[in-house]
């Protein structure tokens, strides 16, 4: 076997062993990253009387989450809400039901978090969105002529996938991000162009977005050191009607403690 031969083995061999590596990291890690970021959580122990306890589904398939209503003998507008970094179901409805409390406030966890149980994988992320929607539309406390939808950081994609496949009335996305993509690169930055071809559990939100029909409103800050505000910036156009509020010294895990975005929320909102 000659040298040159062996050469071209040896590249092969390597370019071989490069693909597995980043097709096994594209096809796991962000929805380890995002099991991750829940399964550590704490249910707050606050007991919150306008919260109820959802089931949707039944054994191996069931996602739980949380409605919260002033009054659920009043029909209402409703914020469907996925949760996004370091969230779970019920700590965000008892947080963002009290901050928007003029609304019907709906979380659900995500298969495999909490007691959501079946397996988290991209399809299954997917269609928790839709299950909730679907579920919503059937109770006699929402106002199905004004249903808002809203997610944070990794749900944003997600949020976005529904309002692409669910009538609303508006979108709001918290710290968005492109596709998957982005949050692989905060960590090896090395997916990029056709390295992208790698993440098979991708959400791209950038594509979903062309689907969105209804009014977008992004948030962002240049003090997110998670989300970079450039992500949302390119996302505007991807979007038919979508508009970009950035703010100053808000982190990444801050914007909900922020008087200014909250009151812009409900101002979109209303």
């Amino acid at each position: 076997m000659s040298k040159r031969l062996k050469k071209m083995i040896c590249v092969l061999v390597g370019i071989l062993l490069l693909a597995v590596v980043l097709g096994f990291f594209g096809n796991l890690g962000y929805v380890n990253m995002m099991h991750a970021m829940v399964s550590n959580v704490e249910r707050d122990k606050e007991i919150d009387d306008n919260i109820r306890r959802i089931q949707i589904g039944s054994g191996d398939a069931s996602i739980v989450g949380y409605v919260r209503s002033s009054n659920f003998s009043e029909r209402k507008k409703v914020i469907i809400y996925l949760p996004g970094s370091g969230e779970i179901a019920y700590n965000a409805t008892l947080e963002h039901g009290k901050q928007f409390a003029d609304y019907v406030f709906a979380s659900v966890d995500f298969p495999g978090a909490q007691d959501s149980t079946g397996k988290m994988n991209e399809a299954s992320i997917l269609n928790t969105g839709i299950q909730l929607y679907d579920y919503l539309v059937k109770q006699d406390y929402v106002d199905t002529n004004h249903i808002y939808i809203m997610g944070y950081s990794y749900s944003t994609g997600i949020v976005t996938y529904l309002a692409s496949q669910r009538m609303c009335q508006k979108l709001v996305l918290v710290a968005p991000y492109r596709s998957s993509a982005d949050m692989y690169n905060r960590y090896s930055p090395i997916y990029y162009g056709p390295m992208r071809l790698f993440i098979t559990e991708n959400f791209e939100t950038e594509q979903y977005a062309q689907n969105v029909q209804v009014a977008t409103l992004l948030i962002t800050s240049g003090s997110d050191k998670t989300m970079n505000k450039r992500f949302a910036y390119a996302l505007q156009s991807d979007f038919p009607h979508a508009e970009v509020k950035e703010y100053d010294g808000v982190s990444h895990d801050s914007y909900y403690n922020n008087s200014e975005v909250l009151g812009d929320i409900v101002s979109f909102l209303e």
